[in-house]
């Protein structure tokens, strides 16, 4: 069992934690997002040169 002080000191760690992993995962979909949509150019830009050909 922990006691008061150790148990703070976890719950502490665990909220770090969780919040973390939140930022991580907001710049990963904010790169996803902008790599997506340079990807989806790039495709369009290949099927109207593959479409003048």
């Amino acid at each position: 069992m922990l006691t008061e002080r150790k148990q703070r000191a976890a719950d502490r760690y665990c909220e770090s934690r969780a919040h973390g992993s939140l930022m991580r995962d907001t710049r990963n979909t904010r790169r996803s997002t902008t790599m997506n949509f340079l990807t989806d150019l790039l495709a369009g830009v290949v099927h109207f040169v593959g479409w003048l050909v």
